[in-house]
């Protein structure tokens, strides 16, 4: 039995669906197209879908084509740190430094010290820190 939050995200979820198949892949709705992608990772995180959630990110950054979404660097990067793949949710973090809107920053700092705390550097750790105090 579904509790009501996970009905909710699956419902979400289906609808983030039919928005992709609906748009199909037309050039005119191409940037609707990567946030809805980025949408559909962050829901799928939150459903514990981590793998569905890192691909489902992935794509949106590539679909992006260099163009700067730093939002989706730090979506990905935090898909990346729970999937385990900590280098490449530092390099997205280090690709989206400098454009963050301040909840953004917030997790890119958080993302960044617990990573560096797990890698035994503890005084970079502290910096990443103390960066969200300020």
């Amino acid at each position: 039995m579904l509790e009501r939050g996970d009905h909710d995200l699956a419902a979400a979820l289906a609808s983030t669906d039919r928005a992709l198949t609906v748009i199909g892949t037309s050039p005119q709705l191409h940037h609707l197209r990567v946030s809805i992608l980025g949408n559909r990772g962050t829901l799928l995180g939150d459903m514990c879908r981590i793998r569905e959630a890192v691909e489902s990110t992935r794509l949106a950054v590539s679909l992006a084509e260099g163009k700067r979404r730093p939002d989706l660097l730090v979506r990905s990067a935090e898909m990346n740190f729970a999937y385990g793949q900590w280098d490449d949710a530092l390099l997205d973090l280090e690709q989206a430094a400098g454009n963050l809107r301040e909840h953004f920053l917030f997790i890119q700092h958080g993302v960044m010290a617990l990573i560096t705390g797990r890698q035994n550097a503890w005084q970079q750790a502290e910096r990443y820190l103390a960066a969200l105090d300020g």
